[in-house]
C-alpha cells in the first residue's frame, strides 16, 4: 500500500513537471496570445489586459468578470466560425492517446496495485484506441452542439459511439491477433464480451462532459495555425505518427516478407471473390425485391378489384399472371440465396489455401535457403489464420448487409415515387 501511494505521488510530479515543459512550448509555439487577441478585437479593454498580465490576485471583481466574460465571447465566435480539419485532429489524436493511457494506468495502479504498459504503438506513450475515441466524440459532439442538439442527444450519441468503439476495437484485437484487453463477461449488465450497460452509460456521461466543458476549452486552446512554428510541428507531428503505426504494422509481418506477400496476395484474391460474389448476390437480392413488389401489389389489385375480375371473367387470366410473376420471384430468391450461402464457404476456403501456401513456401524456403525457422514458420502460420479468419467472418455477414441494402433501395425507390393524381374520372 505503501509503495502504491509512492508510485501515485512520483506520477503526480513527474506529470506536473510535463505540464510545466508543454506550457513553456506551447508558448513558444505562439499560442499564449489570448490577451492580445482579446483587446485587438474589443472582447476586453486595454487596462484589464494589463493588469491581468502582472498578478492576477490583484484584479478586482468586475476585472475578473470581465475578462472571464471577454474570454468566452471570444471562445464562442471562434467556435462558431471553427471547421475541424487535419491540424485539430493530429492535436487530439495525441492528446487522447497520451492522456487515456496515462489515465489507464493510473487506474491500473490505483485498483489492481500493478503497473502495467498499455503502450498501442513501437514509439511513444501512444493508446490508439483512446486517440481514435477522442477524435471521433468530438467531431461527433462538435457537430451537435453547433446544430443546437440537446444534451439527451449528446448522451445517446456518445454512447453510441463508446459502445461501437469498444465492440469494433475488442472484436478486431481478438480476431487479428488473438489478444484480449479487457473482457466484460463478469458482468451482469454485459450486453456482449466488450460492451456493458455501464460502461456506456460512462461513455454519455463523459461526453455530456465533454461537450458542455472540455471540448469548447481544448479547441479553443488548440486554435488554428497562425504561425509558421505552429503547422511546422504538427506536421512532423503528423509525420511521426504515421511512421508509428507503420512501423507498428511492420513490426508485425517482418518475420518473413515472401510469406507476408505470399498472404496479401491471398487476402486480395479473397477480397476480389467477396466481391464478385457478394455484388452478383447483391444484383439477385434487389431483383427479388422488385419481384417481390410485384407480387404484392398483383395480389392487392386483385383482391380489391375481386369484382372486376369475376365480372370480365379474367379469373384463369389472373391465376396465370399471378403464377408468372410468382415463378420469377422464386428464380431471384433462389439465386440470390445461393450465391449468399456459398460466400462464407468460398472464402473459408480460400483462407484455408492461403494457410497451405503459406506452410508449403515457408517450408521449401526453410529448406532450400534456411531463413526461416520452424518456430518462425509456426508463429507466421499463426498470424496467417488470424489474419484471414475476419474476412471469413466479415463474409459471413456481407448476405444480410446485401439484403438490408436490397431493401433499403427498394423503400427509398417507394418513397421517391410521384403521388397518383386524383382528376375525378377514369377512362376505360
Amino acid at each position: 500500500m505503501f509503495l502504491t501511494i509512492l508510485s501515485l505521488l512520483a506520477l503526480l510530479v513527474v506529470a506536473h513537471g510535463f505540464l510545466r515543459v508543454v506550457r513553456y512550448f506551447w508558448q513558444w509555439l505562439g499560442y499564449d496570445v489570448d490577451l492580445d487577441r482579446a483587446v485587438a478585437g474589443g472582447y476586453v479593454s486595454a487596462e484589464v489586459a494589463l493588469a491581468a498580465e502582472g498578478d492576477k490576485r490583484a484584479l478586482t471583481a468586475e476585472q475578473r468578470r470581465e475578462l472571464a466574460l471577454g474570454r468566452e465571447r471570444m471562445r464562442e465566435e471562434f467556435l462558431d466560425r471553427l471547421r475541424i480539419g487535419w491540424y485539430q485532429v493530429v492535436f487530439l489524436f495525441v492528446i487522447g492517446s497520451v492522456a487515456g493511457l496515462l489515465l489507464e494506468e493510473l487506474w491500473m495502479l490505483a485498483t489492481a496495485g500493478v503497473s502495467q504498459s498499455r503502450v498501442g504503438l513501437v514509439w511513444g506513450p501512444f493508446s490508439p484506441l483512446y486517440g481514435c475515441g477522442t477524435v471521433l466524440l468530438t467531431v461527433a459532439t462538435f457537430l451537435l452542439r453547433r446544430n443546437g442538439a440537446r444534451l439527451w442527444q449528446v448522451f445517446l450519441v456518445s454512447m453510441l459511439i463508446g459502445g461501437a468503439l469498444e465492440q469494433l476495437t475488442g472484436w478486431g484485437m481478438e480476431a487479428l491477433f488473438r489478444a484480449q484487453s479487457w473482457t466484460y463477461v463478469y458482468l451482469p449488465d454485459h450486453i456482449t464480451q466488450w460492451v456493458a450497460w455501464r460502461f456506456l452509460v460512462m461513455w454519455g456521461l463523459l461526453g455530456v462532459v465533454w461537450t458542455k466543458f472540455v471540448m469548447p476549452w481544448v479547441l479553443f486552446r488548440i486554435g488554428e495555425p497562425t504561425t509558421r512554428r505552429q503547422v511546422v510541428f504538427v506536421t512532423i507531428l503528423a509525420v511521426y505518427l504515421a511512421l508509428d503505426i507503420v512501423m507498428t504494422l511492420v513490426s508485425m509481418i517482418v518475420l518473413s516478407i515472401p510469406l507476408t506477400a505470399l498472404t496479401l496476395g491471398m487476402v486480395a484474391f479473397m477480397l476480389m471473390a467477396a466481391g464478385k460474389i457478394g455484388g452478383a448476390a447483391g444484383k439477385h437480392f434487389a431483383d427479388q425485391q422488385r419481384r417481390l413488389g410485384e407480387v404484392n401489389g398483383f395480389i392487392e389489385e386483385t383482391i380489391q378489384g375481386e369484382k372486376v375480375v369475376k365480372v370480365f371473367c379474367h379469373e384463369e387470366r389472373s391465376i396465370a399472371d399471378f403464377h408468372e410473376r410468382n415463378h420469377a420471384l422464386r428464380d431471384s430468391a433462389m439465386q440470390a440465396n445461393r450465391l449468399s450461402n456459398i460466400l462464407m464457404p468460398v472464402i473459408m476456403s480460400l483462407g484455408n489455401v492461403s494457410y497451405v501456401l503459406c506452410a508449403i513456401v515457408g517450408s521449401l524456403i526453410s529448406v532450400a535457403t534456411g531463413t526461416i525457422s520452424l518456430g518462425t514458420l509456426v508463429s507466421f502460420l499463426s498470424l496467417n489464420k488470424g489474419f484471414t479468419s475476419p474476412i471469413t467472418q466479415i463474409s459471413q455477414q456481407l448476405s444480410a448487409i446485401t439484403q438490408a441494402s436490397a431493401g433499403a433501395s427498394r423503400v427509398l425507390q417507394i418513397l421517391g415515387e410521384a403521388p397518383e393524381v386524383d382528376n375525378g374520372y377514369v377512362e376505360l
